[in-house]
């Protein structure tokens, strides 16, 4: 029997997903009905790609609804906070949603929970994914890359084999991260960015080629 999908948010990132998993469930075998979830009830009943606004957050939060749960809410600042207060309900679970298109071999990736990966996305082999990621379209995550949880990976962006990202950081849209090189927590490499050596200390913004710290 299909479960009910809820997709927390309502914006355009929350469209995208939902499209995502009707790619993947097409004939609703998996999940059914697909409802949003927005942060106010006056947004309940407004239509949305594949399903309705059927919550707010205080409906769902109160432990009366049984789903999967996607947190389709595009940067880590929102998802962070909106994963920490729904993992708490125990009927509440968290799938990794993969477009079909995606490039992987499950038997060769580690999976944790909630990521949200996006089309045309290649991952290679023996690497480990923590939660609550995005790999958003095009990415490529090479070979023995190692990925913390509550990153944003913009379209077209790279990781290189044993490269290591932190938790919490934002690569930027066609950057490239190199092989071997570590990035520590709440890093952000701006577009088109090449980063070529380690980055030690949490929360600075990197941009150019090379990448050079900013701020």
């Amino acid at each position: 029997m299909p479960k009910q999908l809820l997709i927390v948010g309502s914006g355009g990132y929350a469209k995208e997903v939902a499209q995502i998993a009707r790619r993947i469930d097409p004939s609703l075998n998996a999940w059914s009905p697909i409802s949003y979830v927005a942060a106010a009830p006056a947004d309940i009943g407004q239509p949305r790609p594949y399903g309705t606004i059927d919550y707010c957050d205080a409906d769902v939060l109160g432990g009366a609804v049984t789903a999967d749960v996607v947190i389709a809410l595009g940067e880590t600042a929102s998802r962070r906070p909106a994963a920490a207060r729904y993992s708490k309900l125990p009927m509440l679970s968290f799938p990794n949603l993969i477009d079909p298109s995606v490039e992987i071999d499950l038997g060769f990736v580690t999976l944790g929970i909630g990521n949200v990966i996006h089309q045309r996305t290649v991952i290679t082999c023996d690497i480990v994914i923590g939660d609550f990621n995005v790999f958003n379209k095009g990415c490529i995550i090479a070979h023995d890359v190692r990925v913390g949880s509550f990153n944003d990976i913009y379209p077209a962006a790279s990781l290189h084999g044993y490269s290591r990202l932190g938790n919490g950081c934002v690569v930027g849209a066609g950057s490239r991260v190199l092989p071997k090189v570590s990035v520590a927590d709440q890093t952000t490499i701006g577009a088109g960015a090449i980063l070529l050596r380690d980055v030690s200390e949490p929360g600075h913004v990197y941009g150019g080629v090379p990448a050079k710290r900013l701020r």
